[in-house]
Order: structure tokens, then C-alpha cells, then sequence
């Protein structure tokens, strides 16, 4: 039998800020470290940030798209069931905390490239938005997550051949 890890509880759990006030707080801050053309989504009910950032590359200004959302974190509450009738305990999202999260997340990575530990593109590589062929986007992050699940089913070996492949 394995013990359960001991893992600290939620982070932002019992944060009074409300999700709002954090998005505009994202956006300041944002807007603060130069990024432009920041825009927010309501994709079915999940919270998405996008913002563009010029990067130098050999000499050469370029514009970045980033994608950013915030974790799906629930906490256990309360709720009434109808069909029992009587309270059970439910999950529920909590949004604020999700918000409270990116944003400390945010300024951590804006303080590390500003400061010099690590360049832009390269902390928040996996979050770099790429075009695909057929007009969607996905972030360098879910491209690689794709890759990694194409070669667990048909080995390294398959990663390796396919990697002339477009997705």
C-alpha cells in the first residue's frame, strides 16, 4: 500500500480578489514588461490569454503569440442535490484561485526574463502559439505533448522518422 503524498493545499484557496480583477491585474502587469495586443477569450467556459511579444532573433525583431489559461482547479463544497434532497459534497470550480495562480505565474516568468536567468521564448516556449495547415493553432507545449504520446505508441524510433512530418 503507498502512502499518499503529502502535498500542500491549494494554492490562492482562500484569496479574496475576485477573477476579474485579477484578469485586469494580468493585463496590467503585461502591459507593464512591453506585451502588446493582449486579448481574452471565453472559449465554452475556459478563460484563454493571448498576447503578442517582439523578440530579437540573430538581430531580427519578430512578433510571438502566447497562449496562456488558467488551471482548472476545483475545491469540495456543499451543494444541494434536488433529486436526493439533501446537501452532498460537489465540486465546484474556483475561479479566482485559478486567476490568483496565473497571475503570480505570469510576473514570476516576466521577472525571470527581464532580470536575465532565462530569455522570453525560451521560458515560455511551450506556450508559444504555432499556425497548423488547416488554420487552427497549438502551443509548442501541445505539440510536444502530441509527439510524446505518437512516440510512446510507436516508440522512439517512430518520434525520430516523423519528425520530417508536418502535425
Amino acid at each position: 500500500m503507498s502512502a499518499k503524498p503529502n502535498l500542500p493545499k491549494m494554492p490562492y484557496l482562500n484569496t479574496k480578489v475576485p477573477a476579474e480583477q485579477t484578469q485586469m491585474e494580468i493585463t496590467l502587469l503585461l502591459k507593464k514588461y512591453g506585451v502588446k495586443n493582449i486579448q481574452w477569450t471565453d472559449m465554452g467556459g475556459q478563460l484563454v490569454l493571448k498576447f503578442m511579444h517582439t523578440i530579437d532573433v540573430k538581430g531580427v525583431q519578430k512578433e510571438v503569440a502566447y497562449e496562456f489559461k488558467p488551471p482548472a482547479l476545483q475545491v469540495k463544497k456543499k451543494g444541494w442535490n434536488q433529486k436526493l434532497s439533501r446537501y452532498q459534497d460537489m465540486y465546484v470550480p474556483h475561479v479566482a484561485a485559478a486567476m490568483r495562480l496565473l497571475f503570480w505565474y505570469l510576473e514570476s516568468l516576466l521577472k525571470a526574463t527581464t532580470w536575465g536567468l532565462e530569455s522570453m521564448e525560451m521560458l515560455m516556449a511551450t506556450h508559444i502559439l504555432f499556425p497548423l495547415p488547416d488554420g487552427t493553432e497549438m502551443t509548442l507545449g501541445e505539440v510536444l505533448k502530441k509527439r510524446l504520446e505518437q512516440a510512446a505508441l510507436g516508440g522512439i524510433e517512430k518520434l525520430a522518422l516523423e519528425e520530417q512530418k508536418p502535425l
